[in-house]
Order: structure tokens, then C-alpha cells, then sequence
């Protein structure tokens, strides 16, 4: 998986973002945007994202994209019976 990043600052909302290019092993690009009050918040955020790219892939864009109601489905469906509350 290819990743490229950088930060920038957005003048017009007076914040900084961390962004992150991702390309899958399928040649789909995607873009992950994280907000931060500052350039240093910024470029630490985008550590981060690199590092969970690097770890877990592109299933982290996946989950960052969906909704709440699709990510408590899955929840319920993987999740151990055992450890569910009743």
C-alpha cells in the first residue's frame, strides 16, 4: 500500500490539517483529512495516521468512512456474545 502526506494550514476556518493520501493494493486512492488547532497538533495526527496505515491497512479507511448505524451493525455481528450487554 503507497501513502503520501503532509500538512497545511486552511486560513479561511484559521486551522491546520493532517492529510493523508492512501492507495490501495487495487490502485483506488483515498483521502483522510484530520482537523488540528495547530501545525505541531497537525503533524502529529499525521504520525498517527501513518503509523495505523502501516498497521492495520486500508481497513482503517474503510471504518473511518462509515456511518455510526453500519458501524454498530458490525459491532453486533462480530462481537463475542459473552462480552455483550443485556
Amino acid at each position: 500500500m503507497k501513502q503520501k502526506g503532509y500538512v497545511y494550514e486552511d486560513k479561511r476556518e484559521n486551522c491546520w490539517y493532517a492529510r493523508l493520501t492512501v492507495t490501495d493494493a487495487h490502485g483506488k486512492r483515498r483521502n483522510v483529512k484530520k482537523r488540528a488547532g495547530s501545525e505541531a497538533e497537525a503533524r502529529k495526527k499525521l504520525r498517527i495516521l501513518t503509523q495505523q496505515m502501516e498497521e492495520e491497512g486500508s481497513k482503517t479507511v474503510d471504518f473511518a468512512k462509515l456511518s455510526f448505524n453500519h458501524l454498530a451493525d458490525y459491532y453486533e455481528r462480530h462481537l463475542p456474545q459473552t462480552s455483550r450487554v443485556r
